[in-house]
């Protein structure tokens, strides 16, 4: 704050969320100073008043107004309280809430009554999400989902407004239409601990990108990330992976050139990648996997060294139009970071 006086003068704080070191400045001076503003930990606006006065005197020069969003209203539960520590407050109201503890089936329900509830932090909550917690819910904006929980549930997020989501270090399933039609969410990118994401977990949305598969991702169940956009130039396919499902790498890939299938080739339908016309393929697989079609382009395979005659007489594989040989082991393929 700047204060320009021909007078000393002296500020005073209405309020006791605003501090300052030095709440004086001599005259005839140009001075800047600076105060703290305490976390607004209500889920109310609150105003606040800065008075500007010459020192000794009671009449105000001058006033400043310091304006804070609403704050998070964080909780710590014990045996069931939820319901009688929000007495004082409208439900309504709350828009930002930090819960810690347990709840049970009934405060989770008193959750869903919040119809306005755009931020919850349950980071330090010690349980599961609970399935439809969100489901068709049009305030909720952004959750950072419990610290420890290796599952979103089954349609949690379904048809919500939700826009980001703060996922456990631990995920390891999204469940049947976790996300599905969730037309505001901004990222589709999962941690690397994922194993399984199920039929329609992300269908429907309105092509959130992702920047990778999950390192341990084991299964893609049918149309599990339809309508996601990949926005790289080459998607990798992990060792671990054993399924796609049909269509659940479809649309997905307008502007992707390559695509990496590893030593282990999950086993996957002539539907799975539906769209998607990979200018390269790479396969690390010795042996060629036997497969019913392919459906994502058929220019460019290349393979390891010593297998390139296996793939050429290979039901599928043979009717790309180049078959190459390359060492895996020396070689970075352009734009797999």
């Amino acid at each position: 704050m700047e204060v320009n006086s021909n007078v000393d003068v002296e500020l005073e704080f209405l309020q006791d969320w605003t501090h300052f070191a030095d709440n004086q400045t001599r005259g005839l001076a140009k001075s800047f100073h600076s105060f703290v503003v305490d976390e607004n930990d209500t889920p109310y606006e609150r105003v606040g008043t800065i008075i500007i006065r010459k020192m000794g005197s009671n009449l105000p020069a001058d006033s400043m107004y310091v304006h804070q969003e609403k704050g998070f209203l964080t909780l710590n539960l014990n045996n069931g309280d939820l319901q009688s520590l929000l007495q004082p407050y409208d439900l309504s109201k709350i828009e930002k809430l930090k819960l810690k503890g347990s709840l049970n089936n009934n405060e989770w329900l008193l959750i869903q009554e919040m119809t306005n509830l755009a931020y919850l932090n349950i980071r330090e909550i010690n349980q599961d999400m609970p399935s439809s917690l969100f489901k068709n819910n049009k305030s909720v904006k952004i959750v950072w989902m419990p610290q420890y929980s290796e599952i979103i549930k089954s349609s949690t997020f379904e048809g919500s407004s939700i826009q980001q989501v703060h996922f456990s270090s631990m995920l390891k399933k999204v469940e049947y239409r976790a996300f599905y039609e969730c037309m505001q969410l901004k990222d589709a990118t999962l941690p690397n601990t994922v194993e399984e994401i199920d039929i329609c977990a992300f269908d429907g949305c309105n092509n959130p990108p992702f920047s990778k598969l999950p390192q341990q991702l084991q299964l893609l169940g049918e149309s599990a990330l339809w309508h996601t956009k990949f926005d790289g130039s080459c998607i990798e396919i992990p060792n671990s992976m054993t399924y796609i499902g049909p269509y659940a790498l479809a649309d997905c890939f307008d502007g992707t050139e390559s695509i990496i299938f590893n030593y282990n080739v999950p086993s996957f339908s002539a539907h799975s990648f539906e769209g998607a016309d990979f200018k390269n393929v790479y396969i690390k697989a010795q042996v060629p996997p036997i497969i019913d079609a392919i459906y994502f382009g058929n220019r460019y395979l290349y393979v390891p060294i010593g297998s390139k005659r296996l793939y050429e007489e290979a039901p599928v594989w043979k009717n790309f139009m180049v078959i190459e040989e390359i060492d895996f082991d020396n070689f970075v393929i352009p734009g797999n970071i």
